[in-house]
């Protein structure tokens, strides 16, 4: 329970290490607020009928116990369950901002402050002598303050609850009362020591907490009277007369006559009166100037969590910090967040170093819709209360009144004016403490100006496993859908979806909250699936969005209506780059000079993404495209050009791609894939056969390297199916487009073998061999027997895989293909008879691959001879073995090495009896082999898991890992995977002393030729020690073949399991 913080003044919230904790019902977080608010241990019969009201008191107990269960689900250990009361578990480790809050207005009412009385001219009866705070309880006072963000649990969801809700309404009214205490105490204390400024905030809340009290009312017009704001005073006066003119006829009171009395009669004095302050003798304090008034921020408050950004907050920080940077733009395009960020930036500086470098205020300026002089001058009327006066020119005179203040100004969507910029300028010049912070879609180039790049959030860009809260946009997103389905819970399956829309939204917090809205209705697939189909799905249903943000194309329009005609027909161009583009690309197939680009950086249109590398958010390129589809002509020769250009680096990286250049050539290749798969697309949908000859084997090798499977199938089926004409005869193939189909046929049935969906192998290898065998394609043929042992493997068919690999190897010698050898080399090993035949068989491989400099192959070699080496007994071996291509597969980001590097330390792992870092390796092999879709390898992985935990005794851990491990293994019947399943169990059950069926299993396992080696020997060595416990079964009758024994197995242990539980 490490960093436990509960917020219940304004929207209750519970947090865990600063991440939102989310209880499963509001009565759970009601039972939480009740018992840390009561701070004692409280009966399970008192705490059932106040949250249940409506129950009996058994059905009552039986909801508060599922309650207590569920909040100690959500958070661990929260909640300390008796059998017959409940507490919090250790009230010490959980922060509370209520009782911070009153803990803090207690310390100040006991503490005895300086004496001292008013001056009755100066402060007559609306400040209270009583209340005065002194100089040292004032930042206390505040505190506390800023701890109140609305009325105790405010927004909560009602629970039906009347009792429970009175005793809500009762919390909240004495928390109130702590509130208006703290601040009558802080208005006087400032007050008292001449700091006016500071205290008409406070005078301001709590007038707006209730705006029928005159005596409020008196208090603020004393304190803008005596600040020389008379115009603030007669404005609130007159709104406070307006307010109860409605709700019938209202009189003044007399005290309220004589200050607006005074106020009519007031002369506002040239020059500040200083005096020393009676309540804090030898202080030299000031009296406010005309200029001040109460506002000393604007900022608009925000409704919805700030999520994120603290590197950007820290280094906006410390440039405003700095005397160096006096004019700060926050740039970027629309919809990314500027606002928000500024905002939130200018909050910590008020908590921060901005209450000294600021002492004048920060204010917000809005200038949306501001783009002629005269709603300019009206903004900033507005904003600070500011009258213009005379024959000079309004901004002068605005210049003038800013030129003393160290103020910090904030500026919003400064990009659309078209006057006033060159007054900034001015205004910096002759303001020596002013500063600017201002949010911008484009540079302002003036003199002095600093910049800072403002992207989305962060967003997993890989298909890595991820957890939520590690990427900002992901947090963002579930917020959003929680508050407008506060039932949405992220499922594991969904995670995929979560992160595309993330990568197509570039994380631009707008889009993300517009796409949110949604998760009411659809599901987070089919949202991303709108997505990608209708740029106008996002749009926003809030009514306080601005209009240029009421949809995704509303601001990418006000964007593209701030580019001249030249710079969007440059756009159109640069939109067939997808994921980005280098400067050479673009200057090769655009035609677009490296100042454009700069230019478009300029204007948040494009954005650097790494070392001469830019990019264009994906949404607005897809926008742009949109534009270009309207001229066919350009946009087919564009496309032309581009699908030639990424043919050809491709090509120029095949040879790389199994040499020693292979890390460079990958990395360079995923810089670009997404402009490749657009490259391939079009050739696809074209039928540019030179163009896909040249792709097509760089781009396998890319996919088998990443271990891209599914991915890989597509792409290449998509191909097979455009390039194919089953009703051609095959002596009228032309040779170009037949040598293009027959690799097609083999790479698709290669990800089909990988894919586990053997009987479309079959039939695209087939296809491939009839071609490679008609036409005497000799490469191609060896291709296909090489896929169609491995096929042949995994179906447990040795002989016939051994018989293909021995024919593939030869047709690979006699071309002298010294890649494709090595590759042979190692299938053979996998069906060796022996296994010490199958470790030479891998080491000849291995010196290939060194020789020739394919790391990934190398790696590869490595974890075939850590196989060997598990067959021979040789574990320490094999695990380093398995550790060192670990290493180089990490390093190349190859995940089916990856994974099997894993899977044969885990190996060792169980053999050497080290079960607990087996499970770890196993546990990740498990999410490994979940993104590379292959469900033989989870199976296998469960199987070991089960293993694990049977022999660190976790009997039901061991037994729930079988199950999952057999009923995937029902799917893939007669394989190797199956069989060595099967033993398995019947090995868990000679744990268990369950003989009979573990003799059952390990007979009919034996009958298999398809079982690997290890799986016969295991099954014979379970008939040995059943032998002797089962003398009277053994003529039992049991299942003929392995189908009916999965099914009845896995019934038999799925009632056993619900029974455990």
């Amino acid at each position: 329970m490490q960093n436990l913080a509960v917020y219940l003044l304004g929207s209750p919230k519970i947090e865990v290490n600063g991440v939102e904790v989310v209880l499963p019902t509001a009565k759970s977080l009601g039972l939480v607020a009740y018992l840390i608010i009561s701070g004692s241990s409280l009966g399970r019969e008192r705490l059932a009928p106040l949250l249940w009201p409506e129950l009996d008191i058994r059905r009552g107990m039986a909801a508060l116990r599922t309650t207590v269960w569920r909040v100690n689900k959500a958070i661990p250990g929260l909640l300390d369950a008796q059998r017959s009361s409940l507490s919090i578990s250790d009230p010490k480790q959980v922060w509370v901002d209520s009782q911070k809050f009153s803990d803090l207005i207690n310390s100040v009412r006991t503490h005895k402050h300086h004496p001292g009385g008013f001056d009755s001219f100066i402060y007559p009866g609306a400040i209270k002598k009583e209340k005065v705070a002194c100089s040292n309880c004032l930042p206390v006072l505040e505190e506390a303050v800023s701890l109140y963000h609305g009325d105790f649990m405010a927004g909560f969801q009602s629970i039906n609850s009347q009792p429970f809700e009175q005793w809500q309404l009762s919390v909240a009214s004495w928390y109130y009362v702590y509130l208006l205490d703290a601040l009558e105490r802080l208005i006087a204390g400032y007050a008292a020591l001449g700091r006016l400024e500071a205290a008409i905030p406070y005078a301001l809340i709590q007038y707006q907490t209730n705006k029928y009290s005159e005596s409020s009312l008196r208090q603020l017009l004393w304190l803008y009277l005596l600040s020389g704001n008379r115009r603030a005073a007669q404005k609130l006066y007159r709104e406070f007369e307006e307010l109860n003119q409605e709700t019938g006829s209202y009189k003044p009171e007399p005290e309220t006559l004589e200050i607006l009395k005074k106020i009519s009669a007031f002369t506002p004095k040239p020059e500040p009166i200083s005096k020393v302050s009676e309540f804090s003798p030898g202080i030299t304090t000031v009296e406010p100037p005309l200029w001040r008034t109460a506002r000393m921020l604007n900022l608009p408050a925000e409704l919805t969590p700030f999520i994120g950004r603290e590197k950007e907050l820290q280094e906006i920080e410390k440039l405003l910090v700095s005397p160096d940077c006096r004019l700060l733009t926050l740039l970027g395009p629309g919809g990314v967040g500027k606002t928000r960020l500024a905002l939130q930036a200018a909050y910590r500086m008020t908590e921060n170093a901005g209450k000294t470098i600021f002492p004048d205020g920060i204010f917000f300026i809005p200038f949306s819709g501001a783009r002629d002089p005269q709603t300019v001058t009206q903004t900033l009327a507005k904003v600070f209360n500011f009258s213009f006066y005379g024959q000079e020119h309004p901004i002068n005179q605005f210049t003038h009144f800013l030129q003393n203040k160290k103020m910090l100004l904030i500026p919003d969507n400064i990009e659309q004016l078209t006057v006033g910029l060159d007054h900034i300028l001015g205004a910096l010049e002759s303001a020596q403490n002013l500063k600017f912070l201002t949010t911008s879609r484009e540079r302002l180039n003036l003199r002095g100006e600093w910049t800072l790049l403002v992207r989305g959030l962060s967003y997993p860009k890989n298909n890595a496993h991820f957890s939520t809260d590690q990427y900002d946009a992901v947090s963002l997103f579930l917020k959003c859908a929680r508050r407008v389905n506060p039932e949405f819970t992220l499922k594991e399956d969904e995670k995929p979806y979560i992160r595309k829309l993330c990568q197509l939204l570039d994380g631009m917090p707008l889009g993300i909250e517009m796409a949110a809205a949604w998760t009411r209705s659809l599901s987070i697939e089919n949202i991303v699936r709108e997505i990608e189909n209708d740029l106008d799905f996002l749009v926003a249903s809030h009514v306080d969005f601005p209009q240029r943000q009421k949809s995704l194309r509303a601001s990418f329009d006000y964007s593209w209506q701030l580019l001249s005609k030249a710079e969007q027909n440059i756009l159109k161009k640069l939109s067939i780059f997808r994921g980005g583009f280098s400067r050479e690309t673009a200057s090769l197939i655009a035609e677009v000079s490296l100042r454009t680009l700069s230019v478009f950086i300029d204007k948040s249109i494009i954005h650097l993404d790494g070392p001469e590398r830019y990019k264009m958010i994906e949404l607005f390129r897809r926008y742009v495209e949109e534009k270009l589809d309207q001229e066919p002509s350009t946009r087919r020769k564009l496309y032309d050009d581009h699908c030639r250009e990424f043919a050809n680096f491709l090509n120029a990286r095949k040879e790389a791609l199994h040499g020693p250049r292979q890390e460079t050539a990958l990395k360079e290749i995923y810089e670009e894939i997404d402009n490749i798969r657009g490259a391939w697309n079009w050739a696809v949908e074209q039928s540019r056969v030179d163009e896909l000859d040249k792709m097509v084997e760089a781009l396998s090798s890319f996919y088998n390297i990443r271990g891209w499977y599914r991915e890989a199938y597509e792409v290449f089926s998509s191909a097979v199916d455009a390039i194919d004409d089953p009703s051609l005869p095959l002596n009228h193939f032309p040779t170009g487009k037949v040598q293009l189909l027959t690799t097609l046929l083999c790479r698709k049935g290669r990800y089909e073998v990988r894919l586990g969906d053997y009987q479309h192998a079959r039939e695209s290898l087939g296809h491939g061999m009839t071609l490679a065998i008609y036409f005497n394609l000799q490469d191609r043929l060896a291709y296909c027997l090489q896929i169609l042992g491995t096929l042949e493997r995994a179906l447990g068919a040795f002989q016939e895989a051994r018989r293909l690999f021995r024919e593939s190897l030869e047709i690979f010698r006699r071309l002298n293909y010294e890649w494709s050898t090595g590759f042979c080399l190692l299938s053979c090993g996998s069906v060796a008879e022996s296994h010490q035949e199958a470790k030479v068989l891998y080491q000849e491989a291995v010196e290939i691959f060194e020789r020739i400099g394919d790391q990934r192959m190398y790696a590869g070699s490595i974890i075939n001879i850590s196989d060997a080496c598990l067959n021979l007994g040789e574990y320490q071996q094999a695990r380093k073995l398995a550790s060192k291509s670990l290493e180089i597969s990490q390093r190349l980001e190859a995940r089916h090495h990856i994974v099997c590097s894993l899977m044969n330390m885990g190996e060792s792992e169980v053999m050497l009896e080290k079960y607990t870092a087996a499970k770890e390796h196993f546990q990740l092999c498990l999410g490994l082999y979940a993104e590379l879709c292959n469900s033989s390898q989870i199976a296998l992985c469960e199987k070991y898991l089960g293993i694990c935990e049977m022999k660190l005794r976790n009997t039901s851990e061991a037994h729930q890992y079988f199950l999952s491990a057999l009923e995937r293994a029902i799917h893939i019947p007669n394989s190797p995977e199956m069989l060595d399943i099967l033993v398995s169990i019947a090995i868990f059950y000679v744990e268990l002393r369950n003989y009979e069926s573990a003799l059952e299993i390990a007979r009919v396992v034996v009958n298999y030729d398809s079982a690997w080696k290890k799986t016969l020997l295991s099954a014979n060595e379970v008939i040995r020690d059943c032998a002797a416990d089962t003398m009277s079964i053994a003529e039992t009758e049991f299942p003929k073949n392995v189908e009916e024994l999965s099914q009845q197995l896995y019934k038999s242990m799925k009632l056993d399991l619900l029974i455990q539980l």
